[in-house]
């Protein structure tokens, strides 16, 4: 039952990581987008 309660979590902190992480790729490429954008109308 230990064990299975250690997966447990381990996948809870998992799961948690890669939600941080997938914010802030997705905060990342959005503010990638928007400088594309700004250099690609300045030219």
């Amino acid at each position: 039952a230990d064990a299975d309660a250690d997966a447990d979590a381990m996948g809870i902190m998992t799961y948690e990581r890669l939600r941080q992480w997938w914010s802030f790729f997705d905060y990342y490429f959005e503010y990638l987008i928007q400088f594309s954008f700004r250099v690609l109308r300045a030219s």
